[in-house]
C-alpha cells in the first residue's frame, strides 16, 4: 500500500490519502431491470471521460418494502478528485427518473500504515 502526502499531486485535496467514493441509494424493485443498464452505461461514459477511473455497481442481496439498495463505487489510483466527484454527481442526475430517492455520497481514504 502506498500513501500520498497531503496536498501532493496524488492527493490534490490534501486529505492524507486517495479518495474513494461510495454512493448508495434505493431503487424500486420494479425499476431494477431498467436501472441496471442505465447505471452501467453511465459508469462506462465516466470511465471514458475520466481515464483511470474504476467503477463498481453492487446491491444488497435482500429487498425491503419493494426496494433494493444499490451502491456505486468510484476509485482512481491517484484518488477521486473533488472535481471528478462533481462530474460523477452531475452525470448521475440523468438517473433521477429510475432512482428518484436521494443519493448518499460517502468519501473514504485508506488508513495510514
Amino acid at each position: 500500500m502506498t500513501s500520498a502526502t497531503p496536498g501532493s499531486s496524488a492527493d490534490p485535496a490534501g486529505t492524507g490519502g486517495a479518495r474513494t467514493l461510495f454512493i448508495y441509494y434505493r431503487v424500486a424493485s420494479s425499476q431494477a431491470a431498467a436501472a441496471r443498464p442505465a447505471v452501467e452505461a453511465l459508469q462506462d461514459r465516466l470511465r471514458e471521460a475520466l481515464p483511470g477511473l474504476q467503477t463498481q455497481l453492487l446491491r444488497r442481496p435482500e429487498e425491503k418494502d419493494g426496494q433494493q439498495t444499490w451502491m456505486e463505487i468510484y476509485s482512481h489510483p491517484q484518488g477521486v478528485s473533488p472535481q471528478a466527484q462533481d462530474r460523477i454527481e452531475a452525470a448521475a442526475r440523468e438517473l433521477q427518473a429510475l432512482c428518484p430517492g436521494p443519493r448518499h455520497v460517502e468519501v473514504f481514504v485508506a488508513c495510514a500504515s
